[in-house]
């Protein structure tokens, strides 16, 4: 039985966010990698004016419009990629 990779899950629940807040083409989905003195903290996804947050921290994919008000929230979980050097 094969098992989502924690990065895979994290891709499914922004893509499936982005759909739900009117995304249609995921391929135009910008993703950036955030560092902080050096260790992975995050991932910051962008796209038609929507951006999502996800800091490894939290577990939390925070959806935002342009002007940074809130849209939607994910709870996905604390067990994706961990704090590691970059």
């Amino acid at each position: 039985m094969e098992t989502d990779s924690p990065l895979t899950d994290l891709a499914k629940a922004v893509l499936g966010g982005a759909a739900e807040l009117g995304v249609s083409d995921p391929s135009i989905i910008e993703t950036r990698v955030l560092t902080r003195d050096g260790y992975f903290v995050g991932r910051h996804f962008i796209c038609n004016g929507i951006s999502a947050l996800w800091l490894a921290d939290d577990g939390v994919i925070r959806f935002r419009d342009d002007s940074g008000t809130l849209l939607k929230t994910i709870i996905i979980g604390q067990d994706l990629p961990e704090k590691r050097a970059a």
